[in-house]
C-alpha cells in the first residue's frame, strides 16, 4: 500500500505532464511525421526487402542492449533502496519475497513508457509498410522479461565491478559490436546468452512491421522462448536478491555515487573569468539536471526533439529560400525548451537556497551559474541542427552562414532564459512564455538576411538591462533570506 501511495502521489504531481503535455507531444510528433512517413512508404518497402533475417536480429540485439543500459541505474537504486522514497520500508517487517515482488513490479512500471513508445513506433512502421503491428499482450511479456534482466544485470555488474569508470561503456560497446557481428556471423548471437530470445523477438516484431513473410531465427523469438527466458530470469533475480542484497548494499551506494563524480574536475576547465564560485554552482546544477532533478526534464527533451524534427521536416516542404529559416526557428524553439530547465530547476532549489547564501557566493555567481547551465543544456540542440544543415542542401558559404545564425540563436535564447531564471522563479511558466516570445522574436530577426543586425542590436541592449536586473534580483533574494 505504501508503494502504491508513493506512486499515486508522484502521478498526481505530474498529472499535467502525463495527461496534457504527453498527449500533446505524441500528437505533435504524429502531425509532423505522418506526411513524411506516408511519402517514405515506397522507400521503406524497398529498404525492407534488402534486409536479411540477421540484420533484423542485430537491430533487436542493439535495442535490448539500449534497454538494459537505460534501466541499470534505476534497477540498482530500487534493488538496494538507495535514495528512493520507499527506503523507509526497510525498517518494516516485510518479507524479502514480497519486497522482491514490489521491486519487479516497480521496475516493470518504469519500463512501461519506453515499451509504449516501442509499440507506437512499430505501429507507425507497420502502417507505412503495410505490415503487422505488434500485440500489446506479447509486448507485456517482453516488458516483464526486460525488467527481470535489468535486475539481474544490475546485481551481476555490481558484483563483478563493472560500475567502475569506463567499464560500463566498454561493456555497452562490446554488446553493440556483438550486434554488428551477428549480421555476418549468426552463431555470434549465442554469445549474448539470455539476451538472444528477447533480441530475436524484437527482430521478429521489426520483420512483421516491415511486412516480411517470416521473422528471423525461427521460433527462438516466439512466446514459449520468451516465457521460458522470463521465468529463468525471474528465478535468478529472486535468488540473487535474497543472497546479495544485504551483502552488496554498501558497494551499491559507492557505485551510484560514481555518477556524481562523472563531472569531477569540470570546475577547473571552466574559464577563470566566470569565477570559481559560479563554476562550482554550474557543475552542481548540471549534475542535478543530468540526474533529472527537475520533473520536467523528460518533457523538455521530448519537446526539443519535436521542434528540431518539425523545423527540418517542414522546411523540406517549403521553397528553397525558406528551408533554412524554418529549420533555424525549429532549433531555436528546441534551445528554448532545453534552456527552460534552468528556471525550472531553480524552482526546486529555492527551498534550499540558504545553502548557497551561506557559502558566501556573490549574487553575480548565482545568476552566472544559471546562465551557463541554460547554455550547456541547450547546446546539443544547436549541435544537432548544425549536423543536419547539409540535409537542407546547404554547402560552403551558405552552410557557414546557417551555422553562424544557429550560434546566434543558441546564444540569445540560452543567455536570456538563464538571466531571467531568478526573475521568473515565482511564476516560471508565465515567465518562460514572455521570455520565449522575446527571444524567438530576436531569432526571427536573425533568420532574415537583411534585418539580422537589428536583432543583434536589440539583443545587446536587452542583455545589458537583464544583467543589471539579475544582479539586483539575486541580491534582493539574499537580503530577504
Amino acid at each position: 500500500m505504501a508503494k502504491l501511495r508513493i506512486a499515486r502521489r508522484a502521478l498526481a504531481e505530474s498529472a499535467f505532464t502525463v495527461f496534457v503535455l504527453g498527449p500533446l507531444i505524441v500528437g505533435g510528433f504524429w502531425w509532423v511525421l505522418e506526411p513524411t512517413l506516408t511519402r517514405a512508404a515506397g522507400w521503406t518497402r524497398a529498404a525492407a526487402a534488402e534486409l536479411s533475417a540477421m540484420d533484423l536480429t542485430a537491430v533487436g540485439l542493439a535495442l535490448v542492449a539500449a534497454l538494459l543500459a537505460a534501466g541499470l541505474p534505476s534497477a540498482l537504486r530500487e534493488t538496494f533502496s538507495i535514495r528512493t522514497p520507499d527506503a523507509a520500508l526497510d525498517s518494516l517487517p516485510v518479507a524479502p519475497g514480497w519486497r522482491f515482488v514490489l521491486l519487479a513490479l516497480t521496475q516493470a512500471a518504469r519500463n512501461a513508457p519506453v515499451f509504449f513508445a516501442i509499440w507506437l513506433g512499430f505501429g507507425l512502421l507497420a502502417e507505412v509498410s503495410g505490415g503487422i503491428a505488434p500485440s500489446p499482450a506479447l509486448l507485456g511479456l517482453a516488458l516483464l522479461e526486460t525488467a527481470f534482466l535489468q535486475i539481474v544485470g544490475g546485481m551481476v555488474a555490481l558484483r563483478v565491478g563493472l560500475f567502475a569508470s569506463g567499464r560500463l561503456l566498454a561493456a555497452g560497446a562490446g554488446l553493440l559490436g556483438l550486434a554488428a557481428a551477428v549480421r555476418s556471423y549468426p552463431a555470434a548471437l549465442w554469445a549474448s546468452a539470455p539476451l538472444a530470445p528477447l533480441a530475436t523477438y524484437f527482430g521478429n516484431l521489426l520483420g512483421d512491421a516491415l511486412g516480411r513473410s517470416a521473422g528471423p531465427v525461427g521460433g527462438l523469438g516466439g512466446w514459449p522462448a520468451q516465457a521460458g527466458t522470463a521465468l529463468a530470469a525471474l528465478a535468478l533475480a529472486a535468488a540473487l536478491y535474497a543472497r546479495w542484497r544485504e551483502e552488496d548494499r554498501e558497494r551499491a551506494e559507492q557505485a551510484l555515487s560514481q555518477r556524481r563524480r562523472l563531472l569531477a574536475g569540470l570546475e577547473r576547465r571552466i574559464p577563470p573569468r566566470f569565477g570559481r564560485p559560479a563554476a562550482a554552482l554550474f557543475v552542481r546544477d548540471l549534475r542535478l539536471t543530468l540526474r533529472g532533478f527537475a520533473p520536467s526534464t523528460t518533457v523538455s527533451i521530448a519537446l526539443a526533439a519535436l521542434f528540431v524534427t518539425g523545423g527540418f521536416l517542414s522546411g523540406q516542404r517549403l521553397e528553397e529560400a525558406w528551408r533554412a529559416p524554418a529549420a533555424q526557428i525549429g532549433v531555436s524553439l528546441a534551445c528554448l525548451s532545453l534552456s527552460a530547465l534552468a528556471p525550472l530547476l531553480l524552482v526546486r532549489q529555492l527551498p534550499f537556497h540558504w545553502l548557497e547564501l551561506s557559502s558566501g557566493a556573490a549574487p553575480e555567481a548565482l545568476w552566472t551559474a544559471k546562465n551557463l547551465l541554460a547554455l550547456a543544456v541547450s547546446a546539443p540542440a544547436a549541435a544537432i541542427g548544425l549536423a543536419l544543415g547539409p540535409t537542407l542542401g546547404l554547402q560552403g558559404a551558405d552552410l557557414a552562414i546557417f551555422a553562424a545564425r544557429l550560434g546566434l540563436c543558441w546564444l540569445t535564447v540560452g543567455t536570456m532564459i538563464g538571466l531571467l531564471s531568478f526573475e521568473i522563479a515565482a511564476s516560471p511558466i508565465l515567465g518562460l512564455l514572455l521570455g520565449g516570445l522575446v527571444s524567438m522574436a530576436l531569432c526571427a530577426f536573425y533568420a532574415l538576411p537583411e534585418h539580422w543586425p537589428i536583432g543583434v542590436f536589440l539583443y545587446a541592449y536587452l542583455m545589458h538591462a537583464l544583467k543589471e536586473r539579475a544582479e539586483q534580483t539575486t541580491a534582493r533574494l539574499g537580503a530577504q533570506e
